[in-house]
């Protein structure tokens, strides 16, 4: 997406004394016309998402479900397309990103949230059509995983600057490098635009086997299901129960982590240390969850619980594909195609892993509550609990081994040994994920490869 975007100067380009006297950020005439592109483009995708709503709204069959759902996640892209632009064209191409401060993306989650509650009230109370329930719970959705994801990039870019050694003596050595603003922002809408391909992807099987199979689209209703009638469904079917275990385990994050991280390709001029790839990639991922996380959050039998843990699945998606985006930086430095295969494999199976304990969480709470056992029921509860467990240290885990790797390999990429205060966290499964393990500063210059790049470990399993 990226390549159809913007292209920044070169810093020989660019007039330093332009920007440092506040006048307009200086872009090369490619680039004025890359941001033209994307907002027509923007407008392209909102006018075709709006009139495909229209006409999806016209019948009632499956068909028609799919396609007004998928002009308003077209439409909803588009929008985001148009500000993007908008917002690059407001800052100058040497603006390098830089964490602020987490308050106010927090602010303003606990803000729409509760005003999605009231919002639930409402209309629950007035019992409007589905249609009119699904554009105003979007309404507020949308925002909400927005400020969602500016929320947990903030968090993590501020923990990767945190915990960057700040000795004095190799400081002027190894400096923290960040990328370019504007290249957070289309990582992030490459992630949101990625969301749309990669359902299309996932439904064209159903589509072409219910095809092939003589099914009537018309005969099918469009009536959404709640979770709870989703799950009773799945739970009472096991055929569907295993088909939806593979999709969500196995064929799901294949696909999704594939499409998130195809925008890393265009911005490889950018991504010249592992600490840029593990940032890019976790913007794409987000930018997915975003969207995801909107659609998921439609209707008002979802809200209460759900937008949080809409946030921690916001939060995966960031995580996987980080990990993705450090193959790829890794390959770039090595040329070693196996190490960017290395870091999409642990994407997956991190995906993957929380899948499947989501899945697990649903059937085991839903077992033991269909069960009417006391004994089932205290079981399923401690069950659930573990799992909720494991999915909070994953996360946890995950997230502080990229933070650490991402130094380790960035002092690794220029000969330097990392100072004598450093301390990683011990060897667990969140560093298996990344394909990395801690280096302590007296042990540094005897595991730092000859190549300059990383060497993940060799019997990856978890």
């Amino acid at each position: 997406m990226s390549e159809t975007n913007v292209e920044a100067t070169q810093p020989a380009e660019a007039r330093p004394e332009a920007q440092s006297h506040g006048e307009a950020p200086h872009w090369s005439d490619r680039a004025w016309q890359r941001l033209r592109q994307a907002r027509i483009i923007g407008l392209l995708m909102v006018l075709s998402g709006a009139v495909a709503f229209v006409m999806g709204n016209t019948l009632s069959s499956m068909l028609s479900s799919l396609l007004a759902n998928g002009g308003l996640t077209l439409l909803i892209a588009g929008l985001v397309v148009i500000a993007a632009a908008m917002r690059t064209h407001g800052i100058s191409p040497a603006q390098l990103f830089a964490p602020a401060s987490i308050v106010n993306p927090r602010m303003w989650f606990v803000l729409l949230w509760g005003a999605g509650i009231a919002l639930v009230v409402m209309l629950n109370t007035a019992e409007p059509s589905e249609t009119t329930e699904q554009i105003l719970m979007l309404i507020v959705s949308t925002p909400l995983m927005v400020v969602g994801g500016l929320w947990i990039l903030r968090w993590l870019g501020g923990q990767l600057s945190r915990q960057w050694p700040q000795d004095l003596a190799t400081a002027t050595l190894v400096s923290l490098q960040w990328v370019p603003a504007w290249t957070v922002i289309w990582a992030g809408v490459w992630g949101l635009i990625s969301t749309v391909a990669a359902l299309v992807i996932e439904a064209a099987p159903v589509l072409l086997l219910a095809f092939l199979s003589g099914a009537s689209f018309n005969a099918v209703s469009r009536t959404q299901l709640s979770p709870y009638e989703s799950l009773m469904r799945v739970l009472h079917n096991p055929v569907l129960l295993v088909l939806t275990f593979l999709g969500a385990v196995v064929v799901a994050p294949i696909i999704e982590e594939a499409a998130k991280a195809l925008g890393l390709r265009w911005l490889r001029p950018w991504i010249k240390h592992p600490s840029s790839g593990w940032l890019l990639g976790l913007a794409a991922g987000l930018g997915f969850g975003m969207l995801e996380g909107a659609f998921n959050l439609d209707s008002t039998s979802n809200w209460l619980v759900g937008g949080w843990v809409r946030l921690a699945a916001l939060l995966l998606h960031g995580l996987a594909t980080s990990l993705t985006g450090l193959g790829y930086a890794r390959y770039l430095q090595s040329n070693r195609r196996s190490d960017l295969w290395r870091g999409y494999r642990r994407a997956v199976i991190m995906h993957g892993v929380w899948n499947a304990s989501a899945i697990g969480l649903g059937a085991i709470a839903g077992t033991a509550f269909l069960s009417r056992s006391l004994l089932l029921t205290c079981a399923g509860a401690l069950a659930v609990v573990g799992l909720i467990v494991f999915m909070v240290l994953l996360i946890r885990r995950v997230s502080k081994a990229g933070v650490q790797t991402s130094i380790q390999e960035d002092f690794q990429q220029t000969g330097v040994p990392l100072p004598i205060e450093w301390k990683p966290m011990r060897f667990n499964l969140g560093w298996r994920l990344v394909g990395n393990r801690p280096v302590y500063a007296a042990t540094e210059a005897a595991s730092t490869p000859d190549s300059g790049a990383p060497q993940p470990p060799d019997d990856f399993t978890v």
